[in-house]
């Protein structure tokens, strides 16, 4: 099991000088083409104010405001604006971030609320018949794409010896369990805890046993 790194959607390489124009311009602009505003397209990560693709024809963009955020969902092909939604959080969190969950070419949104002093507490937003609705929340201190089963790898500190990394997909009632495995530094060891969907993905519970173990 590599080290735990956050990861993002990165599509805006792909899409290179799409530029989106129209969003929330003076109007005096507005009513000058040739001085149009346009947004910047997002890069790595997905900071506020840029555009990040969610799917071939889709994007989000949001701002940070001082007690959540604001998001927008738009067309990639004219920036006309699908959805608006909010989400509250309570103390200062890292940003939010896009991750396809089951890769299925759709993003699922991972939003920030709450923060403590090790794991933070995401919502879950998912794309439901063009809209984004909340699916679920998950408490981590790191999210990637598990490399084993390119679903979502989430790692939760335990204690300041304790570690654990949960693997799950996403169904229709929200994130499903496959399996956990926690590690001990203190006695350098790993426990698995297969989940419903573990034998389903034929997975080697010895093999990921040892990778657990060959990190302690």
């Amino acid at each position: 099991m590599q080290g735990f790194k956050r990861l993002s959607l990165s599509g805006a390489s792909l899409l290179g000088a799409l530029l989106l124009s129209g969003f929330d311009q003076p109007e005096s602009q507005a009513e000058a083409p040739t001085s149009a505003s346009r947004l910047a397209m997002c890069g790595e990560g997905f900071p506020q104010g840029c555009v990040q693709p969610v799917d071939e024809a889709r994007a989000l963009i949001y701002t940070a405001e001082e007690d959540g955020y604001a998001f927008r969902l738009l067309t990639l092909s004219d920036s006309e604006e699908l959805q608006s939604f909010t989400q509250a959080r309570d103390v200062s969190t890292p940003d939010p971030m896009l991750l396809d969950v089951n890769l299925d070419g759709v993003s699922e949104l991972f939003v920030p609320v709450t923060g403590g002093m090790s794991n933070t507490l995401y919502r879950v937003w998912r794309l439901e018949q063009g809209r984004y609705v909340l699916a679920d929340e998950v408490g981590a201190n790191t999210l990637e794409r598990d490399e084993q089963t390119g679903l979502l790898g989430v790692g939760v500190a335990v204690s300041a010896v304790r570690y654990s990394y949960q693997v799950h997909g996403l169904g229709e009632d929200g994130l499903e369990h496959v399996y956990t495995l926690e590690s001990d530094l203190a006695d350098g060891a790993c426990v698995l805890m297969p989940g419903p969907g573990f034998d389903e993905m034929e997975l080697d519970a010895d093999a990921l046993l040892s990778a657990c173990e060959a990190e302690l």
